[in-house]
């Protein structure tokens, strides 16, 4: 049995986590997920504009609930 791991990139906006995990990905033979891209597709909002509109609270509770989904 193959065990796989799960890679998960952290960090500022605009440091390379996209461009890099999608790298690592197609190296590795993984799928590559960018939570906050699904976030913006079902809220169909920025996050930019999550924060301002709903706030960080509640854009913590969606990305804890994808992270949830997609990762589990």
């Amino acid at each position: 049995m193959r065990v796989r791991k799960n890679i998960f990139l952290t960090g500022f906006s605009g440091s390379g986590k996209t461009s890099i995990g999608k790298l690592i990905a197609e190296k590795l033979g993984y799928l590559y997920f960018d939570i906050d891209k699904l976030i913006e597709e079902r809220e169909n909002l920025s996050i930019n504009n999550i924060f301002s509109k709903k706030g960080e609270e509640y854009f913590r509770t969606i990305e804890k609930r994808f992270w949830k989904e997609y990762v589990n």
